[in-house]
């Protein structure tokens, strides 16, 4: 039989930081990749922007619409921004 193993309030609480500092991490990286998509999303957007601009003009409808759309995600964009630079940022130590 297997004698039971004692974990000291110290031993428990630095588990618990590398845990919460691993899943900042993760975070992060998981915030970086959608980063990357939307920006590539964003490029395809301006190109399309570009193209209806070209061929309606600007107060088209199509045109407007997509300036709309544009917009948008870049908000999006600056607010996975400021979550990355949350994630990023490193845990102050309480000690």
């Amino acid at each position: 039989m297997k004698a039971k193993q004692t974990i000291t309030p110290e031993q428990a609480a630095a588990g618990f930081d590398r845990g919460v500092t691993a899943l900042d991490e993760i975070r992060a990286m998981q915030i970086a990749e959608g980063l990357r998509l939307e920006s590539a999303k964003d490029h395809v957007s301006v190109r399309e922007h570009d193209r209806l601009e070209r061929k309606y003009g600007k107060e088209h409808p199509r045109t407007m619409a997509m300036a709309a759309k544009i917009e948008l995600s870049r908000s999006h964009i600056q607010a996975l921004v400021m979550e990355y630079a949350t994630a990023s940022t490193p845990r102050p130590d309480a000690g």
